[in-house]
């Protein structure tokens, strides 16, 4: 995604060019009642922020986090916030951080908060070790991650690290690699710990640990008649389905309007601006706004098959696939009926540790004819073997393509355009 690099003394931040970035475009001032997104511009003298392309007054705006009081100066562009408006102006502002912490190691433009190494692309200049931060990131993808704001602050009551939830135990889950003790946490009895919920967990960074007072989880309740910005990290092959910033997941249907492009247009690494509302089955996108960014795309797999269930780990020919909370299971299927179901099963590839993510389940009709995406391996794709050479030439590569299908082997694989 290319950035456009603003810097002060003590922040550094990166603007999106598409979406967030087009400042000089500033809409009309009509706020939807609750916005997230990266700050595009601050004004001092005339008390407003430039937010999703909406620039609005923050005279009168609470500006906060955690239980501190911030100012209007605290906040500059990249930093994501979480905004509530009435009318033309702004009501309140939450500074919303992926991380919040002291730097704890320094090295070129490498640093390290809360034991995650991060990488600011234009230095770091203005930071010491031992200085309070907040860092926003945006998740690309290919599950890379991206810094687009490091802000000085001072020390806050807590420190915070937020992602999705790995490795969960009674006691302990991980962010981000990271071992989270929640043992004595407040968590709202409303709300459900599982692998693959996104969480912001509070307390305090101590031998390599956050011991969690606090953990809050995200539900898309938090969502409903809510617009926020960021890269589309997945979508199924019909376009009905979509992730965002890997880590909200909504709804595509007819009614969806569709400004600077088409249903079409949806796909990996573009920045869009989505205007959500929640129905009885999900969330739904309103109306979804383009932005001229094309980011890291990453690897999106497709695959039909036998599913093989060993416990909760799914299995296509051997291939094991991993599910969490966000892995959506259509057509009635559960993981007491998956077992020796057909299916096909689409999601992302993360390289960095060799793992298929499903992300939509399907059952299908097992036809003559299979659509595959991913890595072509010894002439095999999906451990479907080739009864020709129709894959010979695209050995470590990945592609998709369409092949007939005998019920073992496949053949005459054409590329997908």
């Amino acid at each position: 995604m290319k950035k456009t690099l603003v810097a002060s003394s003590v922040t550094l931040f990166l603007i999106g060019c598409g979406g967030s970035s087009d400042s000089d475009n500033t809409r009309p001032v009509n706020l939807p009642a609750k916005l997230t997104g990266q700050v595009q511009r601050v004004s001092d003298n005339q008390q407003t922020i430039t937010v999703n392309g909406y620039t609005a007054s923050t005279e009168h705006a609470a500006i906060g986090y955690q239980d501190d009081v911030f100012n209007l100066n605290d906040l500059a562009p990249g930093m994501r916030i979480k905004a509530t408006s009435q009318g033309d102006t702004f009501s309140t502002i939450e500074m919303d951080p992926s991380i919040t912490g002291a730097i704890s190691h320094i090295d070129g433009n490498n640093f390290i908060v809360n034991n995650i190494e991060l990488n600011s692309a234009n230095g770091l200049a203005g930071l010491a070790v031992g200085d309070w931060v907040m860092v926003t990131t945006y998740h690309h993808a290919d599950g890379s991650t991206e810094v687009t704001s490091v802000r000085k602050v001072p020390q806050t009551i807590a420190v915070e690290l937020e992602g999705k939830v790995t490795d969960l135990t009674s006691t302990h889950f991980k962010i981000n690699n990271v071992t989270v003790d929640y043992s004595n946490a407040d968590i709202d009895q409303n709300d459900v710990l599982a692998d693959g919920v996104w969480v912001e967990a509070f307390g305090q960074f101590i031998n390599g640990y956050l011991i969690a007072e606090r953990v809050e989880i995200e539900d898309e309740g938090d969502y409903h008649k809510a617009e926020l910005e960021g890269v589309i990290t997945w979508v199924n092959n019909t376009f009905t389905r979509v992730e965002l910033n890997g880590r909200i997941q909504f709804n595509v249907d007819g009614n969806t309007e569709f400004d600077d492009g088409n249903r079409q247009e949806l796909a990996s690494g573009r920045w869009i601006e989505v205007e959500l509302s929640e129905r009885s089955n999900g969330l739904y996108a309103d109306e979804v706004e383009f932005g001229s960014d094309q980011g890291i795309k990453g690897k999106e797999f497709t695959v039909e098959g036998y599913a093989s269930i060993d416990g909760h780990q799914l299995s296509i020919n051997g291939i094991v696939i991993s599910t969490d909370s966000n892995t959506e299971f259509d057509d009635g299927l559960t993981w007491d009926n998956l077992h020796d179901a057909w299916v096909e099963v689409e999601g992302n590839y993360f390289s960095a540790d060799n793992r298929f993510v499903a992300k939509e389940i399907e059952s299908e009709d097992k036809e003559s004819t299979l659509k595959l995406e991913g890595p072509v391996k010894d002439n095999s794709l999906w451990g479907y073997e080739t009864s020709d050479n129709s894959l010979s030439s695209y050995n470590g590569k990945w592609i998709e393509a369409d092949c007939d299908f005998d019920g073992s082997n496949i053949s005459n694989c054409k590329l997908d355009d």
